[in-house]
C-alpha cells in the first residue's frame, strides 16, 4: 500500500498517486484497495452515480473503472484493464473523494484555493470561468496553493477551515501559456480533461481558515466589480458551488449538508467578480481581490 495525506485524512492506498503528499503508514482513515463491483451498467453508456445500501455509494465511470465508496472509510475499485493509471485517478481524487467528504460530514465546494496571511480564498464558478487560472496567478506573487478543484472545508468554534488538498494545478494549454508556466513532466494532457496537471513550488502543509469565496462571473461589464453578497444569496451561492451535492442528497445527507452551508454563511464573505466578457484582465482581477481581501 501507498501512504498519503489528503484533506487532513491519512490514507492508504493500493493505487499510486503521485500527485498525493506522503502520509502516514499506520491507522489510515481512509483506505483505498482493488475489489470486483456488480455494477448495473446503463444501457446508454452514461455514468452511473447511486447509492448502494445504507453505507455506500456506487460510480461506474465507463471505460474507466467502477468506484464504491463506505462509511467515509473506504474506496473500492474495480477498474476496467485498459484504463490508464491516469483516468482512474482522475475519478478517485474527484468524483469518488467528493462522496467520501460529503459521507464524513466535510464540505466540498468546487473551486480552487489559495492560502493568505488573512486566510484562505476561494475562486469558485462554473468550469470555464478561470478558477485554476486565477489561482495560479496568486501562486506566481507566491501564494501558497490549497487546492484545485474540490476544497474540503470543516467547521469548528473557531471557523471554517480549508484543508489542504495536492500540490498541483490543472491548467489548459492556453493558459498555462498565458502565465507562461513551465509544465515539465506534466506536459502530456490529463484524459477526459485536456489540461496539464502542473507541480506549484509553494503549498499549505496544514487547514487555514476560510476568509472569502470569490464567484467568477463573465459579465457586460466595462471593467471589473467585485459585489459582497448578504442572506440567502450569500447561502444559494455557496449551494451552488458544492461539489457533487446531488451525492448529498442522493446518499439522504442533504438536511446536513445544508445546516454545514448556514454556518460557513455566517463566518465567510462571499463575494461575486463580474469581469469583462471580452478580456480576462488577469493582473487587474489579482489586483482588485487583493485590495479587496486587504491582503
Amino acid at each position: 500500500m501507498h501512504h498519503y495525506t489528503l484533506y487532513g485524512l491519512q490514507v492508504a492506498s493500493a493505487l499510486e498517486c503521485p500527485e498525493l503528499r506522503p502520509g502516514q503508514t499506520q491507522k489510515p482513515d481512509v483506505t483505498i484497495r482493488y475489489g470486483p463491483l456488480a455494477v448495473d451498467d446503463d444501457p446508454t453508456g452514461r455514468v452511473v452515480a447511486r447509492p448502494d445500501g445504507a453505507d455506500g455509494f456506487l460510480l461506474d465511470i465507463p471505460g474507466v473503472a467502477r468506484f464504491r465508496i463506505a462509511n467515509g472509510r473506504e474506496i473500492v475499485i474495480d477498474r476496467d484493464a485498459q484504463a490508464e493509471d491516469a483516468a482512474v485517478r482522475l475519478f478517485l481524487l474527484g468524483s469518488a473523494c467528493g462522496a467520501l467528504l460529503h459521507q464524513r460530514g466535510i464540505t466540498p465546494l468546487h473551486g480552487s484555493a489559495i492560502a493568505t496571511q488573512r486566510g484562505a480564498l476561494i475562486f469558485s464558478g462554473p468550469q470555464g470561468h478561470g478558477k485554476s487560472t486565477l489561482a495560479a496567478a496568486f501562486a506566481q506573487r507566491g501564494y501558497p496553493l490549497l487546492s484545485d478543484d474540490v476544497c474540503a472545508l470543516t467547521l469548528d468554534a473557531g471557523g471554517v477551515w480549508l484543508h489542504p488538498a495536492f500540490p498541483r494545478l490543472n491548467l489548459l494549454p492556453d493558459a498555462a501559456q498565458r502565465l507562461a508556466v513551465d509544465v515539465g513532466d506534466s506536459a502530456a494532457l490529463q484524459p477526459f480533461t485536456g489540461k496539464h496537471l502542473v507541480p506549484v513550488d509553494r503549498f499549505a502543509e496544514g487547514p487555514v481558515p476560510l476568509l472569502v469565496l470569490y464567484e467568477l462571473h463573465p459579465a457586460s461589464v466595462a471593467s471589473i466589480v467585485l459585489r459582497p453578497l448578504a442572506g440567502y444569496e450569500r447561502l444559494t451561492t455557496l449551494m451552488g458551488n458544492t461539489y457533487r451535492v446531488q451525492f448529498a442528497q442522493q446518499m439522504g445527507h442533504a438536511a446536513r449538508h445544508f445546516a454545514a452551508l448556514q454556518q460557513i454563511a455566517r463566518h465567510v464573505r462571499v463575494v461575486r467578480v463580474e469581469r469583462p466578457q471580452s478580456a480576462y484582465l488577469l493582473d487587474e482581477l489579482v489586483a482588485a481581490i487583493q485590495a479587496d481581501a486587504a491582503l
